[in-house]
């Protein structure tokens, strides 16, 4: 039986794939040949033919990604002799960080388990050269670096730390993200997978008496991007537990997948270069604002090198918290696409074609946000200025459109493993489309010069509101109400039942709308909300007696214990970290959340006790979630919870203040 259900599953994928290739294929070709407007005059046949394009770039990105996915190889990690494991440098970059975030990452690495500790050796490079960041280095005992010429931002940052080292692989750790204690013992094997064969379960090194070796050598292995505290989609819409973070899509899934043409992209955090690879193309590109895509492609070109993508959660950090610095953010990442793939002569470079494809594919990606443009405005136009943008009849839309609608978000989950689904995609691209479409045109036709932005990384408790971005979707929401009655007046009164799927895309356009406005109108962020879900069983100091209490989450400053029973305003704890015991004093909070948890906060704690304790809280997998559950009618249901919730307290508010004023009116009279 359980031989039987393993068959079953190996052949679900690529039966998945085949059948929504066959499927895409019949459903596009119906479009193109049967339902272009063809009778409603050039206007209509021209917008029928862009939502046609835009539908069809959709179907083909998603269908080669699933076509790419279900065969993917992810090789084998050798196992290496401690004497085996060569020198590595670390690499920390900042710009204009704050010394309290870098504490954590430089403590994080130096944490890291190692052989022989003596073969590692971690860099802090400042291109702010700031006097406090030199401290902080000496003060923990790291090398610091700092160009008094701060060229080509975070590229040439790195670049200047390289040339003045020497071990032959370079960590790399944005100054925000924390490794865990077993990043290199998990990653630097991959770089020996040329140098090394597996024979009856145990690798040793090649010999030539041995068979060679076919493949390229590891130029570069980028581990995923994982992020202790939820991203603004998960924070601001209220979906902590529904969906996985907006990054987790990418680097679980498709840029592991990227494997099978040699496409993997450097993400430039939590990831290690070949020195012989990085020098082979003089260091980190400096040509594009995003040095990390440009240089993957550099070092792929050289026809030399392989890149792998390994879906291990080895590092977390710190993702962005406001939605300025999370636009600036993907302005960044998608006018670096075009400057790499467009400006610099990319199709002139020695790549093979499956390479140059995938990398295109990610040029292509950037291009989304237009496409939703077009989704969005396409039935408003159509209804605005009576216009048809497609011949479907009723009949067509049951048996032909909404099955391949379910069919395709079907697909979309099973082939990403429940990390992604068409309402989600569409959710996050209706949120960014107005600060993207216009940054990806100049870039693509040479008009921008784009510099560097270090995207802000800190957390704190106030609301992250960033209102008037949300303009666009408040008249598009509009737009959509307006839409919205015209085809339910022609549905109710007309009878014109073939305006039913153009009543439901306005209305399914106004919720994504109006979930944008819910996201830029934001959400302000509790102590709990800043806290991470660390569920642990630690020892009790209380009246020289050892007691054991339940803790419910764990951040840097306070932490919530299980509710059972009264207990004392201060505690000590001791915690474990696997390398010594120590104690640490709580005390309980003035802010309580709620009668099931008791609020403490930790006292201050000295330098080695600060430094294990961050070891004890970081040095574990995030527990945000990992497969999406959000649906179109749950989302509903948050909706109609948020806007509850922000009515009662408004109304609150309101009433709180006339009772004020009241009591201070009455007050005054009873002074007279």
């Amino acid at each position: 039986m359980k031989e039987t259900a393993n068959k079953i599953k190996e052949l679900q994928k690529p039966t998945i794939v085949f059948l929504t290739i066959i499927y895409a294929m019949m459903y596009i070709l119906w479009r193109i040949f049967f339902t272009l407007p063809k009778n409603w005059g050039k206007l209509s046949l021209i917008l029928g033919a862009v939502l046609i394009v835009c539908e069809l770039l959709t179907i083909v990105e998603a269908l080669l990604h699933f076509y790419n996915a279900y065969k993917v190889s992810v090789p084998e990690k050798p196992e290496l002799t401690d004497d085996l494991f060569p020198e590595v440098d670390v690499f920390i970059p900042t710009h204009s960080e704050s010394p309290e975030l870098l504490f954590k990452t430089i403590n994080a690495c130096q944490k890291m388990s190692y052989p022989n500790q003596a073969k590692v050796s971690i860099y802090l490079c400042d291109d702010g050269n700031r006097i406090e960041m030199e401290e902080l280095a000496e003060r923990m005992g790291i090398r610091y670096f700092a160009s008094k010429e701060a060229k080509h931002a975070k590229a040439g940052n790195l670049n200047y730390g390289i040339e003045r080292t020497k071990a032959p692989y370079l960590v790399f750790f944005d100054s925000d993200m924390i490794p865990t204690r077993n990043f290199l013992v998990e990653t630097i094997p991959y770089f020996f997978i040329p140098r090394m064969i597996k024979e009856k379960e145990h690798w040793r090194i090649r010999t030539t008496d041995d068979e060679a070796y076919e493949g390229k050598e590891i130029g570069y292995l980028q581990t995923r991007q994982a992020f202790y505290n939820p991203d603004l989609f998960q924070n601001n819409l209220s979906l902590k537990e529904e969906i996985t973070n907006d990054q987790d899509y990418f680097h679980r899934e498709v840029n592991v997948a990227r494997m099978n043409l040699n496409g993997v992209m450097f993400a430039g955090t939590n990831g290690i270069f070949s020195r012989k690879a990085l020098s082979e193309v003089g260091g980190f590109s400096t040509h594009s604002i995003t040095e990390d895509l440009a240089t993957s492609i550099e070092v792929l070109a050289t026809q030399n090198y392989q890149g792998l993508a390994i879906d291990k959660e080895l590092a977390h950090g710190l993702a962005p918290t406001t939605a300025k610095g999370l636009i600036n953010q993907r302005k960044r990442w998608g006018q670096g696409a075009a400057q790499s793939i467009v400006r610099f002569d990319f199709l002139k470079k020695k790549l093979s074609l499956k390479t140059k494809f995938a990398f295109s594919m990610t040029y292509i990606y950037w291009w989304t946000f237009l496409r939703r443009l077009v989704f969005i405005m396409s039935p408003m136009v159509a209804a605005l200025f009576k216009l048809h943008i497609a011949d479907i009849e009723f009949w067509e839309l049951i048996i032909i459109v909404l099955p391949w609608l379910a069919f395709y978000d079907y697909s979309l989950k099973k082939m990403s493993r429940r990390r992604q689904n068409a309402f989600h995609s569409a959710l996050t691209d209706t949120v960014l489309f107005p600060y993207l479409i216009i940054p990806m045109i100049t870039a693509t036709l040479k008009l921008s010069n784009k510099t560097f932005k270090v995207t802000p990384k800190i957390m704190n408790d106030k609301r992250n509101s960033s209102f008037i971005y949300a303009l666009p979707h408040i008249f598009l929401l509009f737009l959509s109400f307006l839409s919205a009655s015209i085809y339910a007046h022609d549905v109710f009164i007309e009878h014109n039942f073939r305006a039913i799927i153009l009543l439901w895309w306005v209305i399914y356009n106004g919720i994504l709308l109006l979930n944008a406005v819910i996201f830029y109108y934001g959400k302000r962020e509790s102590v709990e909300d800043q806290l991470m879900k660390i569920s642990v069983n630690l020892p009790l100091w209380m009246d020289c007696e050892e007691r054991h209490i339940q803790t419910e989450r764990m951040g840097e400053s306070y932490l919530t214990i299980k509710n059972e029973g009264r207990l004392p305003d201060n505690l000590r704890l001791e915690i474990d970290n696997g390398e010594r015991k120590f104690l640490i004093e709580i005390e309980k909070s003035d802010m309580q959340i709620n009668n099931e948890v008791v609020l403490f906060e930790i006292a201050n704690l000295n330098e080695e006790d600060r430094r294990d304790y961050f070891d004890f809280l970081y040095n574990r997998p995030t527990t945000l979630p990992q497969k999406n559950s959000i649906s179109l009618i749950k989302d509903l249901r948050i909706i109609a919870l948020i806007i509850v919730t922000f009515t009662v307290s408004k109304i609150n508010k309101v009433v709180t203040q006339f009772a004020v004023l009241f009591n201070q009116k009455k007050g005054m009279s009873g002074e007279q």
